[in-house]
């Protein structure tokens, strides 16, 4: 049984933003109105499915959407090493997150904010967001690093946008900068675009990275010694 009497509010800046389409517009109002007083919300796909009633498919595009205008933030929840959920944190005051993950807040043309208020948002958004330092990593593979001046919108949705992959797999800073390394190898003269570091992820891994043990038999004095390209040495007695 629903209540007729609840409401989620939706900031003035989504309403007015030129991004986030009627579908998407919902979706953020439905996580809204599951979202905790931090802005944290965990609603599985399927019951976000549910209440809009779209297709799951649907529902991860236009939470895709949300993503990349800022109004979203995506972070999965392992259990055991494996992806259980999504925690979504709904984004309230609009900002322009950095590689670092801070956050400078801009009021929307046209409403009343104090500098007080402002200073106090941003605070407030600063705390909420740690450094996202796999966005800076992603950055500095594909564009040699990262400047919030001079970064594009469209820009800054292609790295989130890989970023909700990367995620998903455990990808780390580490192992971004890694692949990035690998690429620069293989293709110097193509840039390592979000897209096509998510697409050849697997065949960026390095040595280093995906050992597999390949060892070197010898047989005399009735030993077999298996050599190991790392060192590891096994004898087995014959």
């Amino acid at each position: 049984m629903r209540a007729d009497n609840y409401f989620a509010v939706v900031p003035e800046w989504v309403i007015d933003h030129a991004e986030i389409g009627d579908g998407a517009f919902r979706l953020y109002a439905v996580l809204r109105r599951y979202a905790d007083k931090g802005g944290k919300a965990w609603p599985s796909i399927g019951t976000l499915s549910d209440r809009l009633n779209k297709g799951e498919r649907q529902v991860r595009r236009l939470m895709r959407e949300l993503e990349d205008a800022g109004a979203v933030r995506v972070h999965p929840r392992y259990e055991d090493g494996r992806q259980s959920s999504n925690i979504y944190m709904v984004v309230s005051h609009q900002t322009q997150v950095t590689g670092e993950g801070g956050a400078d807040v801009t009021p929307t043309p046209g409403t009343d904010v104090t500098q007080n208020q402002s200073q106090e948002n941003q605070s407030q958004s600063t705390r909420e967001d740690s450094r996202d330092r796999l966005f800076e990593a992603v950055a500095q593979v594909w564009m040699g690093g990262y400047d919030a001046e001079k970064i594009t919108r469209s820009e800054r949705g292609r790295i989130n946008t890989a970023l909700t992959e990367l995620r998903r797999i455990g990808a780390t800073p580490e192992t971004v900068i890694s692949r990035g390394r690998v690429w620069v190898k293989r293709w110097p003269e193509t840039p390592a675009s979000p897209q096509a570091l998510v697409r050849n992820w697997n065949a960026l891994t390095s040595r280093a990275d995906a050992h597999q043990h390949e060892w070197t038999m010898t047989d005399e004095d009735g030993k077999i010694t298996y050599t190991c390209e790392c060192g590891e040495r096994k004898v087995i007695e014959t």
